[in-house]
């Protein structure tokens, strides 16, 4: 899942997208991205940020899991 920023709280000219970093069923971090609500409709954000976002969270625990010790 991701989560968005409500659009009627200041500053309202631009949205915020987040996604969390998880390990060992803990949220470690969050990874956001925060864009101007006219230069990105939302469906590009739900169809191509939001999946990107996830993409590299992905990759970041994956990266949290390869330091844990044996």
């Amino acid at each position: 899942g991701f989560a968005e920023r409500d659009p009627n709280v200041e500053p309202r000219n631009s949205g915020t997208i987040a996604v969390p970093i998880v390990a060992q069923g803990q949220v470690l971090a969050t990874l956001g991205l925060t864009y101007f609500r006219s230069a990105v409709p939302r469906a590009i954000v739900v169809e191509q940020l939001v999946p990107a976002l996830q993409e590299a969270r992905a990759h970041i625990e994956r990266s949290v899991e390869a330091l844990r010790p044996p």
